[in-house]
């Protein structure tokens, strides 16, 4: 701002600012979307922006209510140095990474990651996840993952108590030996769970028969920890299923792991 009087003497003053119009970014990493979870979660977020102030995580079990209750806050994480007015932008990253208790035992969770900025933008990512019902030991269960094309039966007294069972899709994952996959890869906990050697869990996937080679029969393969095995299965063609016991060649029963066809 320049002011200037009738003899011509003038002065001025000037100020220097930035504009943030830019929303932060969120990302919710672990669970995902419509992921059926086990009560303990292994949460991961993440929250960007150049002028971060504050990030948060919460929930609810009704959206209707609109009452959502806190897992996580950091706030006022944005310090301003009160020697350099302007400072030189940077991203800053805050991270939310811990082991949550899922405050319900079974049915609908919603959780929100929101982030805030200094200059007031703010952005926000809603998901859905799923407590499945416990598989009761006395009647057994079957447990479907959200596409439907894989079952886990438990027949009764499988299980040594009432358990609740996940069964999920996995789509981001690499295969050693590279093998041509003709069903999806899914992912089984708890880690921890023990089968009944008398009466194994069955498990049965749906294939594509249009992706097996000629003469060729689809395959269950198997891993907990390391390299991936065959563990057999017997196939309906009909019905384009193939089911497996839930003991590998060796005799063993497993209980969980990721499978793929």
């Amino acid at each position: 701002m320049t002011a200037q009087g009738q003899l011509q003497h003038s002065s001025f003053d000037k100020i220097v600012f930035r504009v943030d119009n830019t929303d932060p970014k969120t990302k919710i990493i672990t669970p995902k979307a419509n992921e059926r979870v086990l009560k303990y979660v292994d949460i991961l977020a993440v929250s960007k922006d150049i002028h971060l102030h504050n990030y948060r995580m919460d929930y609810t079990i009704d959206l209707a209510t609109n009452e959502w209750g806190q897992i996580y806050v950091k706030g006022n994480w944005y310090k301003q140095d009160p020697e350099v007015l302007l400072p030189t932008p940077e991203m800053k990253t805050g991270e939310i990474q811990q082991e949550w208790e899922v405050p319900v035992k079974e049915g609908r969770v919603w959780i929100r990651l929101t982030a805030t900025d200094i200059a007031g933008n703010s952005s926000s990512q809603t998901i859905q996840v799923d407590v499945p019902t416990a598989v009761v030991t006395r009647k057994g269960g079957t447990i479907f993952p959200d596409d439907q094309q894989a079952e886990l039966y438990f027949p009764p007294n499988t299980l040594a108590q009432a358990t609740i069972v996940t069964v999920n899709a996995v789509t981001e994952i690499e295969v050693e030996p590279p093998v041509r996959r003709v069903s999806q890869i899914y992912d089984f906990a708890p880690t921890t769970l023990r089968l009944n050697a008398i009466k194994p869990a069955t498990l049965t996937i749906s294939y594509d028969p249009s992706q097996l080679s000629a003469g060729k029969e689809p395959l269950i393969f198997h891993r907990t920890d390391g390299p991936w095995k065959a563990v057999g299965g017997t196939p309906n063609p009909e019905q384009q299923t193939i089911r497996w016991s839930g003991r590998d060649s060796d005799g063993e029963v497993v209980a969980t792991g990721l499978y793929i066809l």
